[in-house]
């Protein structure tokens, strides 16, 4: 069974790609390995083009995760949620937006404290003037990944037809429960009565 940390490094590595060769990202940012954006100090060190040994991709990795990991794990406790898709996707949003993020998407964070999951969805989409939002300009993949997290966390809703479906099911066992409370009356009473009645005789 796949863990949470497995889980979270199949889907970093998916969006972010894991890059040992220094290059620049959307925004111009100088990055490498996954989706890790080269300090001021290693800006120093390397230059674009230039290629990263492994271990010092791990141990980005390492340190940027463990930041992004207990952001989520704050969060969720915050949000009430323990559902582990939507932490690993939450991650995946402090890993790439910074843990502040919240305070970027303010509404969309209250929605998701008040279980108003379709109001966050919407959040995370649109502007107030009902135009795309930054995020969904510039990252649709991710925004797409936190929405359907959020989709995994709305309680099934039952339909006119399945609700129907349901009450007739109940009726029906109802009526066996009945038919058989009724039968085994009649048997057992009337058995019973045989029974006494020979022994009387």
């Amino acid at each position: 069974m796949e863990t949470f940390y497995n889980k979270l490094r199949t889907l970093l590595e998916q969006r972010e790609s894991n890059e040992s060769k220094v290059y620049k990202d959307s925004t111009g940012n100088l990055t490498a390995g996954i989706g890790h954006k080269l300090t001021a100090g290693e800006l120093v060190k390397y230059k674009e083009g230039d290629i990263i040994p492994d271990n010092v991709i791990e141990e980005w990795y390492k340190k940027d995760t463990e930041t992004s990991v207990n952001a989520a794990m704050k969060q969720a406790k915050e949000l009430g949620i323990d559902n582990e898709d939507f932490l690993v996707n939450l991650t995946s949003v402090n890993f790439q937006l910074g843990q502040n993020w919240n305070k970027k998407f303010p509404s969309a964070y209250q929605a998701l404290k008040d279980k108003r999951y379709d109001d966050a969805i919407k959040e995370i989409n649109t502007t107030s003037k009902g135009e795309p939002s930054l995020w969904k300009t510039q990252s649709p993949t991710r925004v797409n990944d936190f929405q359907q997290a959020i989709e995994g966390l709305k309680q099934p809703t039952i339909s006119e037809e399945e609700m129907q479906k349901m009450q007739i099911n109940q009726v029906l066992s109802d009526d066996l429960a009945m038919k058989f409370n009724l039968d085994a009356a009649m048997y057992y009473g009337f058995g019973m009565r045989k029974k006494s009645n020979k022994g009387d005789k």
